[in-house]
C-alpha cells in the first residue's frame, strides 16, 4: 500500500511539472525544452522511473516467482547498496560520459543483478525443500533462460557500439553484462544438476564434483573478463579502482 501512494505521488509530480512548463513557458518547444534542461524536472522524471522500475518488477517477480522470501529480500537490499556504491566508483573513470542514458543503463543492470540473485537463491532453496510443482519449474527456467538471452542481447550490443566508436562507457557496460552472463550460465547448470540428481532414484554419483568442477570453471571466466576488462580501461582511461 505504501508503495502505490509512492507512485501516485510520484505521478501527480510529474503531472504537476509538465502542468507548470506549460503554464509559465506558454508554447511547445519552451516548455519541453524547460523539461528536458531543468533539474528539478529531470529528478521528478527520474523518480517517476524509479518508481515504475519497481512496479514492473513486483509484476515480473508476480509471474516468476509469486513472492519473495525474506532471505531473497535481504539479499536484494545487500545487493543494492553494495553496487550502487561499486558503480560510483567506476563511473569516475567515466565521468566525462555520464548522461541520462548512461544512467538508464545502470539502472537496466541493477535490475537485471536483482533477478539474478533471485534465480541463484530460488535454486538453492528449491535443494533443500521438497519436491514443487510443474508450474515453479517452468517459471524459474523461463527466468535463468530470459536473463542469459537478455545479457546476451545486451552485452553484444554494448561490444558492437565499442568496436564502431571507439573507447566509451559502454565498455564497462559490456563487461557487466558479460559477468551476468556467466551468472547466468552457472545458475542454470546448477538448476539443471538439481533436476538430474531428484530424477535419478539414487541420485547423481559425485554431484560434489560437478558442482566444484562448476564453480572453477566460472569463477575461471571471470577471472579472465576482469583481466582484459582490466587491461582495456587501463590503456584507455586509467586504473579502474572499483575492481
Amino acid at each position: 500500500m505504501k508503495f502505490y501512494a509512492y507512485l501516485g505521488c510520484s505521478f501527480l509530480a510529474v503531472l504537476s511539472t509538465v502542468y507548470y512548463a506549460f503554464s509559465t513557458r506558454g508554447h511547445f518547444y519552451p516548455s519541453v525544452l524547460y523539461l528536458v534542461s531543468s533539474k528539478v524536472s529531470l529528478a521528478v522524471v527520474g523518480n517517476m522511473i524509479v518508481a515504475l522500475a519497481v512496479l514492473v518488477g513486483q509484476m515480473l517477480i508476480k509471474i516468476f516467482c509469486d513472492t519473495l522470501r525474506d532471505t531473497e529480500l535481504e539479499l536484494l537490499l545487500d545487493m543494492l547498496k553494495y553496487e550502487v556504491m561499486e558503480t560510483f566508483f567506476a563511473f569516475a573513470l567515466f565521468r566525462n560520459e555520464i548522461t541520462s542514458n548512461v544512467m538508464l543503463l545502470f539502472g537496466f543492470v541493477l535490475f537485471l543483478k536483482a533477478f539474478h540473485i533471485i534465480a541463484k537463491t530460488r535454486v538453492q532453496y528449491l535443494e533443500q525443500v521438497m519436491p514443487v510443482s510443474r508450474s515453479t519449474h517452468v517459471r524459474l527456467q523461463a527466468l535463468i533462460i530470459t536473463l542469459v538471452i537478455v545479457n546476451s542481447i545486451v552485452s553484444y550490443q554494448c561490444i558492437q557500439y565499442t568496436i564502431k566508436q571507439g573507447k566509451t562507457v559502454l565498455i564497462l557496460f559490456g563487461f557487466e553484462f558479460g559477468l551476468l552472463i556467466i551468472e547466468g550460465f552457472n545458475t542454470m547448470v546448477k538448476y539443471y544438476l538439481y533436476l538430474f540428481d531428484s530424477y535419478l532414484e539414487n541420485g547423481l554419483p559425485s554431484k560434489g564434483l560437478y558442482v566444484m568442477i562448476l564453480e572453477l570453471f566460472c569463477d575461471a571466466l571471470k577471472m579472465i573478463t576482469y583481466c582484459a576488462f582490466f587491461f582495456l580501461i587501463f590503456n584507455n582511461y586509467g586504473v579502474p579502482l572499483h575492481i
